[in-house]
C-alpha cells in the first residue's frame, strides 16, 4: 500500500512524504525510536504494536535496504573491525525526520477489513450449522489467549514506567488499551453468538 498524496492535514513547512510503503514508513518510525537492528525491529514491532500491524523479517530487511539507498536511515558500523561480530543497526537520518514528520501528518487510509473467519461463520449457516460453533469457539479461545497476553506485557510496561509519565510515553499504553477493549468485545459478541445460535430453533429440514 502506498500513501497518495490529495488530502494532508501537514502544516505548510513540512515537505511531502515520496509514496513510501506503511511498512517502510512504519520500520522508520519504530528506527526512529533509537539505532536498531532489523532483529531489534522485530522485537520491538512484538513488543508494540504486533495486535495491529505485523511486521516480518521478510519486510524489515528488504524495507530497511530501501530506506538506506533512498537517504532516510544510515548504517551504523561497529567501531573496530576486529572486535566481535555486531548486528548492524541503522539510525534515522534528517531526511528520515522529515518524511516520518509528513507521514505523520498525513491523513491514514481508511481501513478495510477483512476477515475470513466471519466468511466462513456467514457461509457455514446453510451447509454445517453445528460447525459455526466450532468456528464461534475458536474465535474466542484465541481472543482469549491474545487478550491474557497484551494484558501481561501491558502491565510490565505499566510497572516499568514512571508514576507521572509524560504524555509522549503514555501513548503506548493507551494503544494497547484500545487492543484490549477490542480483544474484550470479540469475547463477549462470541459469548453472545453461542447463547444465540443456542437458543435459535434448529432449522426445518422437510423436504
Amino acid at each position: 500500500m502506498t500513501f497518495k498524496t490529495p488530502h494532508t492535514n501537514e502544516p505548510a513547512d513540512v515537505a511531502p512524504a515520496p509514496n513510501w510503503s506503511a511498512a517502510a514508513l512504519t520500520v522508520l518510525g519504530l528506527v526512529g525510536l533509537h539505532p536498531m537492528s532489523g532483529y531489534d525491529i522485530k522485537q520491538k514491532a512484538e513488543e508494540t504494536i504486533s495486535e495491529f500491524w505485523a511486521l516480518s523479517y521478510g519486510q524489515i530487511y528488504p524495507r530497511l535496504r530501501e530506506l538506506e539507498e533512498g537517504g532516510l536511515v544510515e548504517a551504523v558500523r561497529p567501531a573496530s573491525p576486529h572486535g566481535p561480530r555486531i548486528r548492524k543497526e541503522y539510525r534515522i537520518t534528517a531526511a528520515g525526520r522529515r518524511t516520518l514528520h509528513s507521514w505523520l501528518h498525513r491523513e491514514s487510509e481508511p481501513v478495510r477489513y477483512r476477515d475470513e473467519e466471519l466468511a466462513k461463520l456467514l457461509l457455514t449457516g446453510p451447509l454445517d450449522p453445528d460447525h459455526s460453533f466450532a468456528l464461534i469457539r475458536s474465535r474466542r479461545d484465541r481472543a482469549a489467549a491474545a487478550l491474557a497476553a497484551v494484558e501481561a506485557g501491558a502491565e510490565a510496561a505499566r510497572r516499568a514506567s514512571p508514576a507521572a509519565a509524560p504524555a509522549g510515553q503514555e501513548l503506548p499504553h493507551l494503544v494497547a488499551e484500545f487492543g484490549i477493549g477490542q480483544l474484550r468485545a470479540e469475547i463477549a459478541w462470541c459469548e453472545h453468538a453461542i447463547q444465540r445460535l443456542s437458543n435459535a430453533p434448529a432449522p426445518d429440514s422437510t423436504p
